[in-house]
């Protein structure tokens, strides 16, 4: 199925139902049912937090209506993103909030099970003395001034290491709860780096440009020296993308508008959707910002997913998917289409088999677009279906292989084993050939299948005739 992946305020207009576009909207998705699979993250949960009503619950209810439980997660031991099975109120009962309250004293302090080496290593840390006399604020403006005055312990011009490290904490705590912080230290930066010359505007190459500042780097180079990892070569990407995210903020580079109700946690919450959609078919978002941010991500991440607003995926709904035709000559029709006028790339030859793949395809099933053409010995042809290598969840998830199977047997009837329509249960392991269906048509034969033609992935597959 094609996968989409709603920002909070597309599932809020549709559920509000209030302006014809997103009824309109609401409309499609509701009879492309068969075509699409919608996705939710911890990011729509978040978006709630502030939300002390019961209203929240309402949401969370209609957003499982559309994506059931689709759950996109992030696993921080294993550092992989999966798909999970979970409903957004189930998500919910379980998020617990940043906490912000942790402090440094605390931790130094000495405990009766330390051993001797730790109680040792506390008091040096505690003692460590930093002199901030050079420190000269003299020539900062008034904002700047305040803003190290923020950042920096005041009063004492001696203090600990710890002193000084208790004080960041606060400061980013300030951060996340007072917009005002947050502004202050982005218009410092911009000022002082960018100096607003920097945009993603008209593809203007960010990365590269940023070398031409007091930074001396790419940007991608600098967000690697901001992580702390030791090895800046394989550092875990779901990191590394939200950390890019908030970049092109902080640096002024694309800019959101900031207040009381538009702080960095949002902007947080933002980098969360960009990067989870990532792993969808399309994003969509009808918050210029976002899509802005998250095109220039993709596209220097090689991320194949399209960004759209509400109305440009109405558009793309009209354009790319229709609603179910359930016929054999209907199928027979596209294919036959693709093969006459769709351009192929080059030809390689394996094994006596000539083999080339389309540039361009229709949907098939709603999931499969990407076809490859076998030609065999005897000048029959097989086509091979399969959804390409976008990132590393190409694959159908239970509920992907649910819809395709049974959209198959609608479409082409009960299969040649009589194994019919399938509902998977979760937890289950099932068999490799569990999800295989075939179908004889003349001189045709179709299989749903994994084929070893493209690398083990599930593919549907037309033969001339059967091999």
């Amino acid at each position: 199925m094609a996968r989409i992946y709603f920002d909070t305020n597309v599932f809020s207009n549709l559920r509000r139902n209030e302006v014809d576009a997103f009824q309109a909207l609401k409309n499609r998705i509701t009879e492309l049912d068969h075509s699409l699979s919608f996705f939710f993250s911890v990011a729509h949960i978040r978006d709630k937090e502030k939300d002390k009503s019961d209203f929240k619950f309402d949401d969370f209810k209609f957003m499982e209506s559309i994506t059931k439980n689709n759950y996109l997660a992030y696993d921080p031991i294993n550092k992989i993103t999966n798909y999970y099975l979970a409903t957004p109120q189930e998500v919910f009962e379980d998020e617990i909030g940043e906490d912000y309250s942790f402090n440094f004293s605390k931790l130094l302090a000495e405990q009766d099970e330390d051993d001797d080496f730790l109680k040792d290593m506390k008091r040096m840390f505690s003692s460590k003395i930093i002199d901030l006399k050079c420190l000269n604020t003299d020539s900062l403006t008034v904002d700047h001034s305040a803003l190290i005055k923020k950042m920096l312990p005041q009063g004492n011009k001696r203090v600990s290491l710890s002193d000084i490290l208790d004080q960041q904490i606060k400061f980013n705590a300030d951060l996340y709860e007072n917009y005002d912080s947050y502004k202050q230290l982005r218009t410092l930066l911009d000022q002082e780096i960018n100096k607003g010359k920097i945009t993603l505007k008209n593809n203007f190459d960010f990365n590269s440009a940023l070398q031409n500042t007091q930074i001396n780097k790419t940007f991608f180079e600098y967000v690697k020296d901001l992580m702390y990892q030791p090895d800046k070569n394989n550092l875990p990407f779901y990191e590394y993308y939200l950390m890019s995210y908030k970049l092109l903020d902080m640096l002024g580079i694309s800019k959101d508008k900031l207040s009381h109700k538009n702080s960095l946690n949002n902007q947080d919450n933002d980098g969360l959707h960009s990067y989870f959609a990532s792993y969808c078919d399309f994003f969509v978002s009808d918050d210029a910002k976002i899509r802005e941010k998250s095109k220039a991500l993709y596209n220097s991440f090689d991320i194949e997913t399209i960004v759209l607003s509400s109305s440009e995926f109405l558009g793309k709904l009209v354009e790319l998917f229709e609603i179910r035709q359930n016929t054999l000559k209907r199928f027979l029709e596209k294919l036959v289409y693709i093969f006459v006028n769709f351009e192929k790339e080059n030809e390689v030859e394996l094994n006596g088999l000539k083999i080339s793949k389309f540039k361009k395809s229709f949907l098939f099933f709603g999931f499969f677009n990407s076809i490859i053409q076998v030609q065999y010995p005897d000048n029959c042809f097989s086509f091979f279906m399969f959804k390409s290598q976008s990132h590393n969840l190409s694959e159908p998830n239970y509920h992907e292989l649910n819809q395709i199977i049974n959209y198959a047997i609608e479409q082409f009837g009960i299969d040649l084993d009589m194994k019919g329509k399938c509902n998977l249960e979760v937890g289950e392991k099932y068999p490799k050939d569990f999800f295989d269906r075939k179908w004889h048509f003349g001189n045709f034969f179709f299989e749903l299948c994994h084929s070893e033609i493209v690398d083990g992935k599930y593919t549907f597959a037309v033969h001339q005739k059967e091999k």
